[in-house]
């Protein structure tokens, strides 16, 4: 499940950071001027004042670092599971990586390719 999961999370921070670049075409940060969203380069679009907030709030230059954030979460819980040694305290390791990755892909649980399966904590085998 664990390997799962992380290809799940990578898959979609790949999509967030392909979306991010994308809007970040027009340059710089994106801020709402009442119901304008105004992005970098000084262009902007009629949208009405709570989407444009909401749009601002999530401009692309904070997905990048959201990502970052996310992959740096990734990279540690892989590191620990590489380091751990099998033993008694090795499952309760795993358990705890699988219920961060579980968190993690929660964010994605509209998308297509999330399973129900991962809603919960990780069942013990």
């Amino acid at each position: 499940m664990i390997e799962e999961l992380t290809a799940f999370v990578r898959a979609r921070m790949a999509e967030d950071l392909s979306c991010a670049w994308g809007g970040a075409a027009d340059g710089g940060r994106w801020t709402a001027d009442g119901p304008r969203l105004v992005v970098g380069s000084g262009a902007a679009f009629e949208m009405g004042a709570p989407a444009a907030g909401h749009a601002a709030h999530h401009d692309p230059d904070r997905v990048v670092r959201a990502v970052a954030a996310k992959q740096a979460i990734l990279d540690r819980c892989e590191r620990h599971l590489e380091r751990t040694a099998p033993g008694p305290g090795a499952r309760d390791g795993e358990l705890v990586v699988a219920q961060i990755l579980v968190a993690l892909a929660a964010e994605w649980a509209a998308h297509p390719d999330y399973r129900a399966q991962w809603t919960g904590a990780p069942a013990q085998t």
